[in-house]
């Protein structure tokens, strides 16, 4: 099966904005929301902080879920360029015994190269 580009584009950037999310999420819990319970040494653990009209938790569930998102996205990432890892897998290791494991890449590339020649 033959990964359309078009698909292998959106796929990669669902998981682009997915991480964008996690990213920054994780920015803001790290850096603007500071806290959690840390064992009672809280300067007003009363204060619920909030930041663009997000609570700590809310941020916190958000960050959750974006990196199970990633997560799940890459693996059906990797899962769509399953027969070119096999392949590649094959080639290195029958590089060393003379056997032509990926012909279908090899043709490929000849009709890449005859793209790219110079027109004479």
């Amino acid at each position: 099966m033959k990964v359309k580009p078009r698909t292998n584009l959106m796929l990669d950037t669902v998981i682009f904005a997915v991480f964008a999310v996690a990213f920054f999420s994780g920015l803001v819990l790290e850096f603007v929301l500071t806290g959690g319970y840390r064992g009672g040494r809280n300067p007003d653990p009363a204060m619920v902080r909030v930041f663009l009209a997000l609570t700590r938790h809310t941020w916190d569930r958000l960050h959750t879920l974006t990196g199970i998102g990633v997560g799940l996205l890459v693996s059906a990432h990797l899962a769509l360029h399953m027969p070119w890892i096999v392949c590649q897998i094959e080639r290195l290791f029958k590089r060393r015994s003379g056997a032509n494991a990926c012909p279908d890449s090899q043709a490929a590339a000849r009709q890449r190269d005859a793209r790219r020649a110079p027109i004479q």
